[in-house]
C-alpha cells in the first residue's frame, strides 16, 4: 500500500509541473488575444459566433454583424482587423511557396499562407490576413493550411447567406 502511494506521489511530482508551467505562456497569449477580439467585437457592435486560435493569432466570425475579426500579436507585431463581409465578394486561400534546395529540389516549401478577401468594389484594395509566415511563425508548419481553408469556406458561406 505504501509503495502505491509513493509511486503516485513520484508520478505527480513529474507530471504536475508540465500542466502548471507548460501551458502558461500560450494560455496568457490566448487569453489576451481573446480579450482583444471581444473588445474589437464590442467596438463594432457585434457578437462573435465562432473563433479559432493558433500560434499568436485569433479569428472570429460575427454572423449578426456579418463581420470577420482578426487579431495577431507577436514580439514585433500587434494588429487588429475587422472586415465587413457585406463589402466582400469572395474569400480564398493564397499560398506562397518556393522550391526546395539540393536533393529536395522537387519539393515545395510553403513560406506564407494568407486568407485573401476580394472586395465587391474593384477600386477597393484586397485584404490579406496572414495565417502563416515562416519568418514570423518558424519553419514548422502546423495546421495553418487547414485553418485557412476552413475559414475561407466559412466566410464564403457567410457572404452567400448575406446576399440571399
Amino acid at each position: 500500500m505504501n509503495s502505491i502511494i509513493f509511486i503516485i506521489v513520484i508520478v505527480a511530482l513529474f507530471i504536475v509541473p508540465f500542466f502548471v508551467f507548460g501551458g502558461g505562456a500560450k494560455g496568457k497569449i490566448k487569453k489576451a488575444l481573446t480579450a482583444s477580439l471581444i473588445e474589437l467585437a464590442q467596438k463594432n457592435s457585434c457578437t462573435i459566433s465562432q473563433t479559432e486560435f493558433w500560434n499568436h493569432n485569433i479569428m472570429g466570425l460575427s454572423k449578426d454583424g456579418n463581420k470577420l475579426l482578426f487579431a495577431t500579436s507577436s514580439e514585433n507585431l500587434k494588429k487588429e482587423t475587422v472586415v465587413d463581409l457585406n463589402t466582400v465578394k469572395l474569400s480564398r486561400v493564397n499560398i506562397t511557396s518556393r522550391s526546395g534546395e539540393g536533393k529536395a529540389s522537387n519539393l515545395r516549401v510553403i513560406e506564407k499562407i494568407t486568407l485573401v478577401l476580394e472586395p465587391n468594389n474593384g477600386n477597393s484594395p484586397t485584404i490579406e490576413l496572414r495565417i502563416y509566415d515562416s519568418e514570423v511563425d518558424g519553419i514548422v508548419l502546423g495546421n495553418e493550411l487547414q485553418i485557412a481553408e476552413k475559414w475561407a469556406v466559412m466566410t464564403n458561406e457567410q457572404i452567400a447567406a448575406s446576399n440571399r
